[in-house]
């Protein structure tokens, strides 16, 4: 083979090195964008459930005791029924 067999051989390896190994490289930083992206929209994500979680939390108590504020509110009503009757039987 002479010489510029050899640079010829060189040069096509270099190419091909070139062929391959720049595509790999762009897409190894592409998927590390991809994945810092997913990560953060993740945890943004974990976030929103989180305060999500605790404002159905409080929305949980609040209906709970409107709930025990209605109860006593029948239980007065009630009894204040049974007074009234009484009364108007002593009539």
């Amino acid at each position: 083979m002479t010489e510029w067999g050899v640079v010829g051989v060189i040069v096509v390896l270099v190419g091909l090195f070139t062929a391959v190994c720049v595509p790999l490289i762009k897409s190894t930083k592409e998927q590390t964008q991809i994945m810092t992206e997913l990560n953060v929209s993740v945890k943004n994500l974990s976030d929103d459930i989180a305060e999500l979680s605790e404002n159905n939390k409080e929305a949980h108590k609040r209906l709970w005791n409107h709930q025990e504020e209605q109860d006593k509110m029948l239980n007065n009503h009630e009894t204040r029924i049974v007074i009234l009757e009484k009364e108007g039987e002593k009539k």
